[in-house]
C-alpha cells in the first residue's frame, strides 16, 4: 500500500481526487466503492492469515482492516507533507504488521 511513495506522485494524484471528492458526489461514491472493496480485500486477506496460523486467531479482521488503512492513509498524508520518509513509514507500517503475529 506505500508503493510509489518514494516520489509522492502517486499519493499527490490520490490527494488531488480527494479533494475533488469533496465537491462531486460521483467521484465520493467511486471513493467510497473502492474504500470498501479495499476494506473488504484487506480484511480476507487477514482473515486468510489467520486460517494459516499466521496471525493471532482473536483478531477482527474488518476493523484490523480499518486501522491498516487508517494508518497507511495519514502515513501518505506524512510522507507528502515532508513529516516522514518513505523509509519511516515503511518501518511504522511493518511495527504494525508485527504486532498481529502470534
Amino acid at each position: 500500500m506505500v508503493v510509489g511513495v518514494a516520489d509522492g506522485r502517486g499519493l499527490l494524484a490520490a490527494s488531488r481526487l480527494t479533494d475533488q471528492a469533496l465537491k462531486d458526489p460521483e467521484i465520493a461514491e467511486r471513493f467510497r466503492l473502492g474504500h470498501a472493496q479495499l476494506r473488504d480485500a484487506v480484511s480476507a486477506m487477514i482473515t486468510a492469515g489467520q486460517a494459516d496460523g499466521d496471525l493471532h486467531a482473536d483478531l477482527d479482521p474488518i476493523r484490523e482492516a480499518d486501522l491498516l488503512l487508517a494508518l497507511v492513509t495519514g502515513l501518505g498524508d506524512a510522507v507528502l507533507l515532508g513529516h516522514r520518509t518513505p523509509a519511516e513509514v515503511i518501518s511504522l507500517v511493518d511495527h504494525h504488521l508485527s504486532r498481529l503475529t502470534p
